[in-house]
């Protein structure tokens, strides 16, 4: 057994146990994965990164079993996962915020070296936005830029699908276990992601349930993992626009679709613009973007 991987495994099955917290606390072992997973309550207590309650349920989880027979079954179930440090871990993720402690995922990690767009809107989204998310779906597919987005519906699906069609691929990151298709009516976009190279990804382990709390914390990784964060449709208050703030806080470029203002799936996108980001005048201004230039001339090298 790999065991770093079944100590973040165990970090990972803690509520509010991140990257800052278990790179504290493995400092303070040295880094040494073996000597956590054999230390006593007070001994871990005492080292700091875990709170009292959180040290007890590690310490619980880790000596009943139940976690051991979970990783094992995660790993005979195909579903892999990589660490805050390890080699392959996406280097899009390492220069944010609060970046994933480790990622479970299906299919594969997206290419380090590929531009990658995150193409977001709303999950009631209008016949023209799901016109426009198809199309930058086909556009990112045929320009060799991969597509990231939440599995939502809407926006979210009509651009993957529109991706995967084209033979472009996607990467879909969940607030839920990797092992859920969640909403389970694009079960078929699921299946065809993985299909066409991509993958499914989520920093919570499998099994996990899609808790509402989940989706605004998982947008931090969809913004991350992309070179720019597009919003095509967002109504005022929108998940959305989280996504659009979490990707400013991040360094990455906002471009939005603008609308009327008469059509409340465009007053997001209009107020972003206003804010300052990039209007989308052109589906080819995505290809054209300087971060997506220069991933995409260094690809082809």
């Amino acid at each position: 057994m790999n065991q770093k991987e079944f100590l973040y495994f165990l970090f990972s099955c803690l509520p509010g146990v991140g990257t800052v917290r278990a790179q504290k606390l493995m400092n303070n072992f040295d880094g040494n994965p073996e000597t956590i997973l054999r230390a006593g309550r007070e001994e871990i207590e005492r080292a700091g990164g875990l709170k009292p309650g959180q040290a007890s349920e590690f310490i619980r989880m880790r000596d009943s079993g139940q976690a051991v027979r979970k990783y094992q079954k995660m790993k005979e179930s195909g579903i892999r996962m990589i660490c805050d440090g390890d080699a392959g871990y996406p280097e899009n993720l390492l220069t944010i915020p609060g970046r994933p402690l480790c990622l479970y995922y299906r299919g594969c990690l997206p290419e380090n070296t590929a531009p990658s767009a995150a193409l977001v809107g709303a999950r009631n989204c209008t016949m023209y936005g799901k016109s426009v998310a198809m199309q930058l779906g086909r556009i990112c597919a045929r320009n060799g830029i991969s597509v990231i987005s939440g599995l939502a519906c809407g926006v979210d699906a009509a651009a993957g699908r529109a991706a995967t069609g084209a033979g472009g691929k996607s990467w879909a990151v969940l607030g839920c276990g990797v092992d859920i298709c969640y909403p389970r009516e694009n079960i078929d976009l699921f299946e065809a992601i993985l299909m066409s190279g991509g993958g499914i990804l989520s920093e919570y382990p499998p099994g996990t349930e899609p808790l509402r709390g989940h989706f605004p914390v998982r947008n931090r990784i969809i913004s991350g993992l992309s070179d720019v964060c597009v919003v095509i449709e967002a109504a005022e208050k929108s998940g959305s626009l989280i996504t659009a703030d979490q990707a400013a806080e991040q360094g990455r470029d906002i471009l939005a679709v603008p609308g009327r203002m008469s059509d409340a799936m465009s007053l997001g996108c209009n107020r972003l613009i206003a804010q300052g980001a990039q209007i989308l005048q052109d589906p080819y201004d995505i290809v054209r973007h300087p971060d997506i230039q220069k991933k995409l001339q260094h690809h082809e090298r």
